[in-house]
């Protein structure tokens, strides 16, 4: 079936520029979460591909960066970078077949977490270190907006753990400030949950150009707490 790129997640301006890209695309199925990401499979001569599309570029940059970047070690496990319209918010790569393994028998086999480390460590060994002194102060600072809003999703025992070790977590760049705040050790990271923080909800939507994959989501509503964990 032609597509007219007519999708109800694809802005007029977003339309016009796809049909000048790509004016006989096929479209194949509709991959998209509810994120405000776009995210359509199509094939166009002879090549199957997917398009992300969303109005705010920050997303799109991002993934883009990480593949001019820093995908370029794992070859032919990843998808290639097709093209990218930050102005339009447009984003295509190709397309690689496979399923999503949450929620299902896969979840559990140890045979797919041995595959992705070995991504993973193909990724490190093929980049050079890049130091970032926010990344720790930003990746605690979203645990704990996270954790706040957990309450009813997993036993409070289980919470009241977590909240300890991120209280006792320093930041690397703080850990030797000299300030009788900071804390000079970090306990190890022993407590796990046992249960999930957050519950899969079904998506679904309708479209009469694009076929609806069997995509899930991650919703939750939790009350707002303020929190700041600096040195």
């Amino acid at each position: 079936m032609t597509s007219n790129w007519g999708h109800p997640g694809l802005s007029p301006r977003q339309r016009t520029r796809l049909e000048q890209l790509y004016p006989e695309a096929h479209g194949i199925a509709d991959h998209s979460w509810p994120y405000g990401i776009t995210v359509l499979e199509f094939t166009h001569a002879g090549r199957r591909l997917l398009l992300k599309a969303c109005e705010s570029p920050h997303h799109l940059d991002r993934e883009s960066r990480a593949h001019r970047n820093w995908l370029r070690p794992l070859a032919n496990d990843v998808p290639e970078l097709a093209g990218y319209d930050a102005d339009a918010g447009l984003l295509v790569k190709t397309f690689i077949d496979g399923e999503l393994a949450c929620s299902t028998r896969q979840e559990h086999d140890p045979r797919m977490f041995e595959r992705a480390g070995e991504l993973l460590a193909r990724l490190h060994r093929g980049t050079a270190p890049v130091v970032d002194a926010h990344y720790e102060h930003s990746v605690l600072s979203k645990t704990l907006a996270w954790l706040a809003r957990a309450p009813g999703l997993a036993p409070s025992d289980q919470l009241l753990q977590v909240q300890d070790w991120l209280d006792d977590f320093v930041p690397s760049g703080a850990r030797n400030c000299g300030r009788p705040s900071c804390r000079a050790t970090v306990r190890p990271a022993r407590h796990l949950l046992a249960e999930p923080l957050t519950q899969a909800a079904d998506s679904t939507s309708s479209c009469s150009h694009w076929g609806r994959s069997s995509g899930r989501t991650r919703s939750v509503t939790r009350p707002s707490r303020n929190r700041a964990g600096t040195c």
